[in-house]
């Protein structure tokens, strides 16, 4: 039995201890580093300028859709909506008048009545039916003064609730602007709002691997220390403008953080499947073809 040559079973003891490290490197090389961001920042500002009757929220403190977050003062339209609630919800006048028409209508009646035996002269007759016709014109323009006061009510509602300020998505406060007592404009917010869930993931790639990549295609996406283990993000937008000096082109993932588990800020790396990588890839170079050949 011949036996190798002991230089080629150093070398092949040597591959087989340096396979996992090339391996690793390998995986290494086609991981990029990104950064981990929140998917919205909002500055939340009052519509209306006034000052502020109470902040119900603070620093660090989640909030949800449509939650009253801050109040801004507003005797005046309290007032108001009291006010007009009672004007148009009365129908006093309106029956009021209903009544002095329907008395109208039965005193035109019966005169129309005597008028067929000359018991009543025509000129009479005449001002019942006019009696009659302004009552009925009356009634209809009560019941417009109702309806616009109504109508009046309901601005006035939304002008009211215009100094409730809700929270306009979910999210987590980073920062508490204004305080209750404090003036505010249309210049200035009261809070700042972000939303983590989901969160984006902001990577750039060389341009090299742009046909590889699409839309709505999976990715790994590894937090740095000291947070652990691998989230699964899909991509949401491919820049179509390459950034020539640098040779890459930007990538936002969008990576669901349903518990909050993961903050923002965080450094991190992202790979993307080879397999899906090699079908996009695929997909373009026949797509290409199929253009060139027709």
């Amino acid at each position: 039995m011949s036996r190798l040559p002991r230089p080629l079973l150093i070398s092949t003891a040597l591959l087989a201890t340096l396979l996992p490290t090339l391996a690793q490197a390998a995986a290494d090389s086609e991981r990029y580093d990104c950064v981990i961001e929140p998917s919205a920042r909002i500055k939340v500002a009052s519509p209306v300028r006034g000052i502020i009757e109470e902040v119900k929220v603070d620093r660090g403190d989640r909030v949800e859709q449509g939650q009253v977050i801050a109040r801004v003062k507003a005797s005046v339209e309290q007032a108001t909506v009291k006010l007009l609630e009672l004007r148009a919800g009365s129908n006093a006048v309106v029956e009021r008048q209903r009544e002095q028409l329907a008395m109208s209508e039965k005193t035109f009646q019966r005169a129309e009545k005597l008028a067929q035996t000359a018991a009543i002269s025509m000129q009479q007759l005449d001002e019942l039916r006019s009696d009659y016709r302004v009552q009925s014109r009356e009634l209809a323009r009560t019941r417009l003064e109702q309806r616009a006061a109504q109508m009046e009510l309901a601005r006035a509602r939304a002008d009211l609730e215009l100094r409730t300020i809700r929270a306009p998505e979910s999210g987590v406060v980073t920062e508490k602007a204004l305080s209750a007592g404090e003036f505010v404009t249309e210049d200035s917010h009261i809070i700042q709002l972000v939303n983590l869930n989901p969160l984006h993931v902001e990577t750039f790639i060389p341009i090299a691997l742009y046909q590889s990549l699409s839309v709505d295609q999976l990715a790994t996406v590894r937090p740095v220390a000291p947070f652990e283990g691998e989230y699964r993000a899909r991509i949401k937008v491919i820049d179509p403008v390459f950034d020539a000096a640098s040779g890459t082109v930007g990538v936002r993932l969008d990576l669901p953080n349903e518990s909050l588990a993961l903050p923002a800020g965080l450094r991190c790396q992202v790979s993307f499947d080879p397999a899906e990588r090699a079908a996009n890839s695929a997909n373009s170079e026949s797509s290409s073809g199929a253009g060139g050949s027709s």
